[in-house]
């Protein structure tokens, strides 16, 4: 990383520090962001009939920041692409530092809409379009207070009409990750060691991000003497990132020798990499944003464990 302000100061909220649940507000303890919502009564009907999912309803016109529909937060708000390349702005506000998921849920509900969510507030921007099972937006960030406005808008040409519906809902939540430990101020210079920590059952989960467009935050990972299998991920979309990671491996000279940019499957946006390695070796990896956007929003985790391979498992 290269500046870190405000960037370093919100990343705090990446290893915990701040739990920043909005009082009064409900957040379930027990649910991880990256995991369906609980069912919601509303959602049954009564002996008076169904009851309305919708606390807010959109009100056109309200295609821009000036006209945006008033959103509470938690509230459940409806809207719809009324025709083609219909835009939907929704305002609402944060009065302290938290996590900050906005999620658009339309094909889950049997929506034909195929929406993204542009969400501007706060000193950060981002966009969030499909979440890793469906074509719903989901975007999970650190968050300054402030005035923020989300924009739901269909990705690509649709008609639009009473078929192209949609649900948006801002919250505050609970850190994505339990990271143990957070990425050093100067790494884009000097590669962070990843010692000690790294090996063992679970290794070392470590949250960062990128604070000017083309950063990148370097790492070396030391893998002990004797034979051993090194994995690295990356965990950022699934969790609500809309960061689009690569992993980069270099040589001492930081002359690049691989890269990463997807999973075990060739299609994921986080990337993931194993391999057994003979130590002590010291293995360097850079981890950039693919697309060079930086800021608040675009946050990143790191999962790098080391573990001992016995001599019959050794390749």
């Amino acid at each position: 990383m290269t500046s870190r302000a405000p960037t370093h100061r919100i990343l705090g909220l990446l290893v915990g520090l701040v739990a920043a649940c909005k009082p009064g507000l409900p957040v379930d303890p027990d649910v991880r962001p990256d995991e369906p919502p609980p069912p919601d009564d509303t959602d049954v009907d009564s002996d008076a009939g169904p009851i309305d999912r919708c606390a807010v309803r959109e009100v056109e016109p309200n295609a821009t920041a000036a006209e945006a529909t008033a959103l509470p937060l938690e509230a459940r708000a409806c809207g719809a692409v009324d025709v083609a390349g219909d835009a939907d702005a929704w305002s609402f506000a944060l009065d302290q530092p938290a996590w900050l998921e906005v999620r658009v849920d339309a094909a889950r509900l049997g929506s034909r809409a195929d929406v993204l969510v542009d969400v501007e507030g706060g000193g950060l921007r981002a966009t969030a379009t499909d979440v890793p099972d469906g074509t719903d937006a989901r975007l999970v960030v650190p968050a300054e207070p402030g005035s923020f406005v989300a924009v739901v808008q269909p990705q690509g040409p649709q008609a639009g009409g009473a078929d192209f519906f949609y649900e948006v809902r801002a919250s505050v939540t609970k850190p994505p990750l339990d990271a143990t430990t957070a990425e050093a101020a100067d790494n884009d210079t000097v590669a962070q060691v990843l010692a000690s920590e790294a090996t063992g059952a679970g290794g070392v989960v470590l949250v960062g991000g990128w604070s000017d467009p083309g950063d990148v935050d370097t790492y070396a990972i030391e893998v002990p003497a004797g034979a051993h299998r090194v994995e690295i991920a990356g965990l950022a979309h699934p969790y609500g990132s809309p960061s689009d990671m690569l992993l980069r491996f270099v040589d001492a000279a930081g002359e690049t020798t691989s890269t990463v940019a997807s999973g075990a499957f060739g299609d994921e946006r986080d990337p993931a990499w194993e391999a057994t390695r003979t130590g002590p070796v010291t293995l360097r990896v850079q981890v950039v944003e693919e697309r060079l956007r930086a800021g608040p929003a675009y946050w990143y985790g790191l999962r790098v464990a080391v573990t001992p391979v016995s001599a019959g498992e050794a390749p």
